[in-house]
C-alpha cells in the first residue's frame, strides 16, 4: 500500500498588533483546514532565523532535499 502524500508548506503571516507572532491565526487556519477539507497537521515548527528565501528557492529549483528535513 502506498503511504499518504505529505506536503511542506511555508507560511508568512501579515503584521497584526493583536497577534504578534501569528500563532492564533495559524491555529485557526489549521482548524479550518481540518474541518473543511479533512487535512490534519502533523508537524509545525517556526522557521529558523538563518533560513533565507534564496536558500529555499535554490533547494526547490534543484530538486535537492537538503534542509527540508
Amino acid at each position: 500500500m502506498i503511504g499518504r502524500p505529505e506536503y511542506i508548506v511555508k507560511l508568512r503571516c501579515p503584521v497584526d498588533p493583536s497577534d504578534q507572532d501569528g500563532v492564533r491565526r495559524l491555529r485557526n487556519s489549521l482548524k479550518a483546514m481540518l474541518r473543511r477539507y479533512g487535512w490534519r497537521c502533523v508537524e509545525v515548527r517556526p522557521a529558523s532565523a538563518n533560513t533565507s528565501d534564496e536558500e529555499a528557492v535554490t533547494t526547490e529549483n534543484t530538486g535537492g532535499n537538503e534542509g527540508l528535513a
